[in-house]
Parts: C-alpha cells; sequence; structure tokens
C-alpha cells in the first residue's frame, strides 16, 4: 500500500506541474485584443482567434496596415467552401466582418464596435485553393458610428469576387 500511495502522489505532482506549466503560457490574444495593447500595428500578420465562429479564417493574414485600411489574403481551404468548391457566401460575409472591423480599428483602437449592417455583393466565385486578396477601406468614422469597404479580389484570376460594407456603432 505504501508504494501505491507514493506513486499516486508522484503523479498527482507531476499532474500539477505540468497544470502550472501550461496555465502560465499565455492563451492567444484575438486580434481586437492584440490592437488594444499594441495599437492597430497589432492587426498585422496572422490572424488569431480564440475558438468561437470565426475560427473558419484561421489561414487570413494581414500584410499591411495604415491608416483607415487593412489589405492581406487567404487561401480557399476546405472549411470555407461550400458543395461546388468555391468560396462559400457566408465565409465572405465573415471575412467582410472582420476586416470591416479591422480597418475601423485603424482608427481608434479602442472602438471595436458593434456591427449593426452587413451587406455584400457576390459578383464571382473563388474557387478551392484560390488565393483570395482582400482591402477593408473606411469610408467613415464618426463618434457614434463607423463605415468600411471591404473588396474581395481573386488573386489567380483577377476577378473581383465580392463587395461588401460594414456598419458599426461605437457604444
Amino acid at each position: 500500500m505504501g508504494m501505491l500511495t507514493r506513486n499516486v502522489r508522484r503523479v498527482v505532482q507531476c499532474r500539477a506541474a505540468l497544470n502550472r506549466a501550461f496555465s502560465s503560457s499565455e492563451e492567444p490574444k484575438s486580434f481586437i485584443e492584440r490592437v488594444m495593447e499594441q495599437g492597430s500595428d497589432g492587426l498585422v500578420g496572422k490572424f488569431v482567434n480564440k475558438g468561437g465562429f470565426d475560427q473558419c479564417l484561421d489561414g487570413l493574414t494581414v500584410t499591411s496596415q495604415t491608416q483607415g485600411e487593412v489589405e492581406g489574403h487567404f487561401e480557399v481551404e476546405p472549411g470555407l467552401q461550400n458543395t461546388y468548391k468555391t468560396l462559400h457566401g457566408g465565409a465572405i460575409a465573415t471575412v467582410i466582418d472582420v476586416v470591416g472591423t479591422m480597418a475601423l480599428l485603424t482608427k481608434d483602437a479602442t472602438k471595436p464596435g458593434v456591427s449593426i449592417e452587413i451587406n455584400s455583393c457576390y459578383l464571382n466565385a473563388a474557387a478551392a485553393g484560390d488565393t483570395v486578396e482582400f482591402k477593408g477601406t473606411v469610408a467613415k468614422h464618426g463618434r457614434k458610428l463607423g463605415f468600411a469597404d471591404v473588396e474581395l479580389t481573386s488573386r489567380s484570376t483577377g476577378k473581383t469576387i465580392a463587395k461588401g460594407r460594414h456598419t458599426k456603432f461605437f457604444p
């Protein structure tokens, strides 16, 4: 019994040490949290999600940001495709949401806002494996409302895939 107790105690100590090690490592920050800490420079790089709905955008990368504008790209991976193996309309709407928010954050990193309207116009398909380039531009940024325009373009064909507008309220 003494040896079993000693082994159980050792397992418990090892688990406790592992828990401390993993809990001390920092959880990844969302793009909104990064921007609040680092300013709009926190947008550049690979998109980080926290396991929510927008986890489908894991491959999205912001390549540049300036005051009122963000640019980047993503690949049309299986998780973003519809039955026809092209970029799903819901994925496009999600990109418009996220990129519109990013563009608005370049104006004021403390105000991610709340979506009050998103619209999208689907113009062409993007095939499986295609790289989609995006550009989000602030059309207007006021005290209570912000308006962003987003355009998605196929890198391989040069055609515009979709255009959208994202309106946010700043409480």
